[in-house]
């Protein structure tokens, strides 16, 4: 029998809950093939150091609110981890995790090392620049979440091999949303909607990228044919306080709803329409 590979998936931070959606997405490997744990560079909520949820091995490197450049303590703490753990490929996502995962995989000698990249223009600045010529020298394989992403990562690093980019588009659990275990009757009573509303929603940070001050100002056009329109928001995010303004100065307040950070995304889901 071919042996048990172990993945490390690296993420930024923990801030409570299960598994990423993302990791989600990894605990459906083959279970005879393949071991993923979960590393956080640092935990939002809890002095929690290791734990698991779901039979899901869970570790946090620090509780600091935020790392600044390299810290060495947290880098070793990802050492001591890849080599208890025998880790065979490092699963990175965003630029922290890789920079870690990197440094961590050539002390503890990883043999594979992935970096996943969720979205467009994470090459910021000359000073990543000219990190990322020494990450990606050290990457198996550059992950965009979509074709335009690769395209922006060889375009922004001029150095790297864009053999090494490769495109694999954002995918779901599908069977977890298509069976929400519950009805839309139910989650909009609990939600304080009315079966008669129709109900337009987004799932997302407030962040300039995601178009939100577009998605309201278009619900107000909606709205005015259609007065039992609603809109969800879920999630959070910098641009959050501005959307509730944008909300209020349109009139809109009794007809937006800001559910925040949410556990049950796809129940939600199951009251909307749109």
């Amino acid at each position: 029998m071919p042996k048990k590979l172990t993945i490390a998936a690296i993420y930024p931070a923990y801030s409570g809950g299960g598994v990423p959606a993302i990791g989600k997405l990894a605990t459906l490997l083959d279970s005879e093939r393949f071991r993923v744990i979960h590393i956080f560079l640092k935990n939002k909520e809890t002095e929690k150091d290791s734990f698991a949820i779901d039979g899901q091995t869970f570790y946090c490197l620090s509780c600091k609110k935020k790392l600044h450049a390299l810290s060495v303590p947290v880098l070793f703490r990802l050492v001591t981890i890849l080599k208890d753990e025998k880790v065979d490929i490092i699963h990175a996502h965003r630029h922290k995790p890789c920079f870690y995962g990197v440094l961590a995989g050539l002390i503890a000698k990883t043999p594979v090392v992935l970096f996943h990249v969720h979205g467009l223009n994470r090459t910021k600045n000359f000073g990543r620049r000219i990190l990322n010529v020494f990450m990606f020298s050290h990457v198996n394989k550059i992950i965009g979440c979509a074709n335009s992403v690769r395209e922006d990562i060889i375009k922004a690093n001029p150095s790297v091999n864009a053999n090494k980019v490769v495109a694999m588009r954002n995918s779901i659990e599908y069977k977890r949303f298509s069976e929400p275990g519950t009805t839309k009757s139910q989650i909009r009573q609990q939600l304080g909607i009315s079966m008669d509303a129709f109900v337009f929603g987004t799932v997302g940070r407030f962040a300039p990228t995601k178009g939100y001050p577009y998605l309201v100002g278009a619900f107000a056009k909606v709205k005015d044919q259609v007065p039992n329109a609603k809109l969800l928001f879920v999630g959070t995010g910098s641009q959050m306080d501005e959307i509730k303004s944008q909300t209020e100065s349109l009139g809109l307040s009794g007809s937006v709803y800001f559910l925040g950070k949410r556990n049950d995304v796809p129940q939600v889901l199951a009251a909307m329409d749109v």
